[in-house]
C-alpha cells in the first residue's frame, strides 16, 4: 500500500516510476520480474566545465561529417534557438525542430540557464562559430531548470520523447548546477 505509479516506461526500458514509502522498497525489490529499484535521485547540470577540444575539426575534414540529416536530442537546460547559430526559431522547419520542456510542462524548450545552448552548440552550432557537425537538426529537451536538478523520471521521460521523435543522437550532460545567471 501507499504505492502510485507516477509515469510508465515502454520505449528505452521497461518500467515505471513510483512514489512509494522506503519501507515498500524490500518488497518490491523481492517482486518476480522486478528486475531493479532505483531511488528517484536529482541530476545535475554544469556548466563550468567543458571539453576544450572535442576532436570537431577532424571530424568535418578527416571523416567529411557534417552531421546533415542527423537528428540530435539536447536532452540538458533546453536550448536558445533565438541565437543565429540555431536559426533565431523553434518548430518543423526551422533548425531547432522539436522538443519539449519538462520543467514548465509546456512545448516551448527555451533555454533559461545556458548549458543547454553551450551544449547544442559544440554538437551543431552554425554560424559565427561552428560546431563538430554543424548541419545536425538539433531537438531541445528541457528537463533542467534553474533549480539545476531534475528527477531521474525527467530524465527518461525525455529520452522517450526523442526516441518517439526519431533521434539518431540523445545527448545527456551530467554534472552540478550553477542555478541560472538571471
Amino acid at each position: 500500500d501507499g504505492l502510485r505509479v507516477v509515469r510508465e516506461y515502454d520505449r528505452l526500458i521497461a518500467g515505471v516510476a513510483l512514489e512509494a514509502p522506503a519501507s515498500a522498497l524490500a518488497v518490491l525489490r523481492a517482486t518476480p520480474g522486478v528486475a531493479r529499484v532505483d531511488e528517484d535521485l536529482p541530476v545535475h547540470t554544469l556548466l563550468d566545465r567543458s571539453v576544450p577540444q572535442v576532436g570537431g575539426d577532424r571530424v568535418r575534414n578527416e571523416l567529411q561529417g557534417t552531421g546533415r540529416g542527423v537528428r540530435v536530442g539536447i536532452v540538458d537546460t533546453g536550448i536558445d534557438y533565438r541565437h543565429a547559430a540555431f536559426g533565431g526559431a523553434f518548430g518543423l522547419g526551422t533548425r531547432v525542430a522539436g522538443g519539449d520542456d519538462f520543467v514548465n510542462h509546456d512545448n516551448d524548450p527555451l533555454d533559461d540557464h545556458g548549458h543547454g545552448t553551450h551544449v547544442a552548440g559544440i554538437v551543431g552550432a552554425n554560424g559565427r562559430f561552428h560546431g563538430v557537425a554543424p548541419n545536425v537538426t538539433p531537438y531541445a529537451y528541457r528537463v533542467f531548470g534553474c533549480a539545476g536538478a531534475t528527477p531521474t523520471d525527467g530524465l527518461l521521460s525525455a529520452m522517450e520523447r526523442a526516441y518517439a521523435e526519431h533521434a539518431d543522437i540523445p545527448n545527456m550532460s551530467r554534472g552540478s548546477a550553477l542555478g541560472c545567471p538571471h
